[in-house]
């Protein structure tokens, strides 16, 4: 069963629909039906989906699992989807990041449920040093917690 705050609220779906739809044209590619439907499903939720998620949950079936992939790909070059490191699901970015110089993302996932959190400032990460032979651009980091539901008695 979902719970209230697994749904955004309906200015940031609008938000969030009109900039992937802004970003795609820009790149060029055509907004499909099959796209749409990618973006409003990404839209309707903040919880983290996977491609076969996407596909069920869609409003036109059937999607194809390849589009599918593609639109992911193509949304997370511009910073309005992220890839959750350690599974195969994307959650909407909900902090501007298409805006960022340094693609740089942090999240928080919950042990017990595996609820996911986009973190609102990176941590910092000013004492890194690169090896040699590198330069570091920007970071993911997923941090393990747990939820403040599953930490309720």
């Amino acid at each position: 069963m979902s719970t209230p705050s697994e749904f955004p609220c309906q200015s940031e779906s609008d938000t969030f629909i009109k900039l992937a739809t802004h970003f795609i044209h820009n790149k060029g590619a055509r907004l499909t039906q099959p796209r749409k439907d990618i973006i409003s499903v990404l839209a309707t939720t903040s919880s983290p989906l996977s491609p076969y998620d996407i596909v069920t949950r869609s409003p036109h079936s059937p999607l194809d699992a390849v589009t599918v992939y593609r639109t992911l790909a193509l949304l997370e070059t511009g910073g309005l989807v992220h890839r959750v490191r350690g599974s195969a699901k994307y959650i909407r970015c909900h902090y501007g990041c298409q805006d960022a110089q340094t693609p740089s993302h942090s999240m928080v996932e919950c042990v017990d449920c595996g609820k996911v959190r986009e973190l609102p400032i990176p941590p910092r990460v000013d004492g890194v040093v690169a090896p040699v032979g590198f330069r570091i651009l920007g970071h993911d980091l997923l941090f393990k917690g747990r939820c403040y539901e599953c930490e309720s008695p």
